[in-house]
């Protein structure tokens, strides 16, 4: 509220959906495709398109694409449950388009990460009894 008690900004309810399904290409190699639909009241829809490439699990390359605007990211997960992420958008659009884009560092601790275990991967070219007691 302004000074004179008037609303000059109030918060719109939102929902957003999310997409997504990983694909392994071989033990090493996964991609992750996710698509991102927001509705927030009285706007247009907004989406965002990414597809993450993921290297063993470890380290991923990430282009994006917002309904106005292309991302990339690079991240990993160098050490234990500790994540490093860099990001940089850019756009051709209003002042984003000016000032050559935005750079985003984020630094987390996966809190919750499973646990390894001991029991091998099913193979679907060994027959269940032979990796059942390794």
């Amino acid at each position: 509220k302004n000074a004179d008690g008037k609303v000059v900004y109030n918060l719109a309810p939102q929902q957003a959906i999310n997409l997504g399904y990983k694909y392994a290409l071989n033990a090493d190699w996964s991609i992750d495709p996710v698509l991102k639909l927001s509705l927030i009241q009285n706007n247009p829809a907004f989406y965002e398109v990414a597809l993450p490439v993921i290297y063993k699990e470890k380290i991923w390359v990430t282009p994006i694409y917002k309904k106005s605007s292309i991302a990339f990211c690079l991240g990993g997960i160098p050490y234990n449950n500790f994540i490093a992420q860099y990001g940089y958008e850019f756009s051709s659009m209003g002042i984003m388009g000016q000032s050559g884009g935005t750079h985003e560092i984020t630094i987390g601790w996966r809190m919750f990460a499973k646990k390894k275990t001991d029991v091998p991967a099913p193979d679907n070219k060994k027959p269940y009894y032979q990796w059942l007691n390794k």
